[in-house]
């Protein structure tokens, strides 16, 4: 072979080598900018998972959903929005979700001062932690940009306001589908209350056992460091059983308030609460002494110029206190029964009456020290004692007289 035909060859092989391998590197640029691509894709996609879809909820048993699915669940997206003009809260959505079947409640939050994510999902979490047989329990819920925000609950089919003090209501309630232990008389048979009367037909019984369930779950709440903040009757849900299920727990931390407001003296706020702005334990003791008289009398705690707690004082200092329980409530037929058998052992209704009564005053009373603390309350009921209360209605301390600005803690 000649010489030149030798050269040629080899230059043609060392070409091809090149070409080869310049082949090869390129593929592999190729390839590792595709797996660059698409792992940052994936990031992103995780990341936008995180903010808008379930797999995100902090806790396995608390579902995330989105506006969407909830409307999608019910049969209309009118029954979803139907609880915006709900002074309190809570709608039924009937339906399908993803992991409940069923109706469940929901709550949706106002978008006005929202947390941020990443605080909202830590309070889910703390929330999703309490467990107890009186405490409404959380089952999902909605967060979406910080645009909007709900809760979503397991399903009671009452409120307690509603069959207190009547009224339009949600679910069951408000097409008088009772429970016939609420009942009496010839109702009893029908079943067809009307709803604004129904405060007047739940039993003596029914109402302590009502207050028993909310004395236990408040304790256990205060004994775990946890302050509820919005006891309320609005608040408090009641199973077929009339079993009280205490809602709205932690939905006062989803919200920030602007830094400086005025409180108002409301009925429900404490007097050191409207002064400091701080919730305490003493705060929700105040809160439940206004839950024990409104669920006693049957009567808000205002009903226009009408002030509950100081009509009650007014009686105590009357010495008729007594004439502070709704009109039904003592009848010939309970006043021999056992009340709560196992809990409260007198069967004189009027002295079970006046311990509870007692109750509800101190721990209404103005300065925080002088009100009990939970744990004794459950002890003064299942023992129904009386305790000595003061004369008359004692006066709000001078510290805490009119409105204030303050800053919110």
């Amino acid at each position: 072979m000649p010489i030149a035909d030798s050269s040629s060859l080899r230059c043609s092989s060392c070409l091809a080598r090149k070409l080869a391998l310049g082949l090869a590197a390129g593929g592999i640029a190729v390839s590792v900018v595709v797996w660059v691509l698409l792992i940052i894709w994936i990031v992103r996609k995780s990341r936008k998972t995180i903010c808008g879809r379930p797999s995100s909820s902090p806790v396995p048993s608390i579902h995330r959903y989105t506006s969407t699915e909830i409307i999608m669940a019910s049969y209309s997206s009118e029954q979803y929005r139907a609880h915006e003009s709900l002074d309190s809260t809570f709608c039924y959505v009937p339906g399908n979700l993803m992991n409940h079947s069923g109706v469940v409640l929901i709550r949706k939050l106002p978008v006005q001062g929202l947390i941020r994510e990443s605080a909202f999902l830590i309070e889910i979490q703390n929330i999703g932690r309490i467990k107890h047989k009186n405490l409404l329990q959380l089952r999902g819920f909605v967060y979406e940009n910080g645009s909007a925000a709900s809760l979503i609950y397991e399903h009671a089919p009452y409120c307690l306001h509603h069959f207190l003090f009547g009224g339009e209501a949600p679910g069951n309630a408000s097409n008088g589908n009772i429970n016939p232990e609420l009942s009496g008389g010839d109702n009893r048979k029908n079943n067809t209350i009307p709803h604004a009367a129904v405060g007047r037909f739940l039993s003596a019984s029914a109402r302590l056992r009502i207050l028993h369930g909310m004395v236990s779950v408040i304790a256990h709440l205060h004994e775990n460091c946890i302050l509820h903040r919005d006891i309320r009757a609005v608040n408090v849900m009641l199973t077929e059983d009339l079993e009280p299920l205490l809602g709205g727990l932690g939905v006062g931390r989803l919200n920030i308030p602007a830094p400086k407001y005025t409180v108002e003296l409301s009925p429900y706020v404490a007097p050191e609460v409207a002064c400091t702005g701080k919730a305490t334990e003493k705060a929700d003791v105040f809160n439940f002494g206004i839950l024990i008289l409104e669920v006693a009398s049957g009567r808000p705690v205002v009903d226009g110029p009408f002030q509950l707690l100081e009509w009650a004082w007014a009686l105590h200092q009357s010495n008729k206190l007594l004439e502070v329980l709704d009109g039904q409530l003592i009848s010939a037929s309970e006043r021999s029964s056992p009340l709560l058998p196992g809990t409260i052992q007198s069967s004189d209704m009027s002295l079970v009456w006046k311990c509870i009564l007692h109750i509800a005053l101190l721990c209404c009373h103005p300065c925080m020290e002088a009100r009990p603390t939970m744990r004794q309350v459950s002890m003064l009921i299942q023992e129904s004692i009386i305790m000595p209360i003061p004369g008359g209605m004692p006066r709000i301390p001078t510290f805490c007289s009119g409105q204030q600005s303050l800053t919110h803690v």
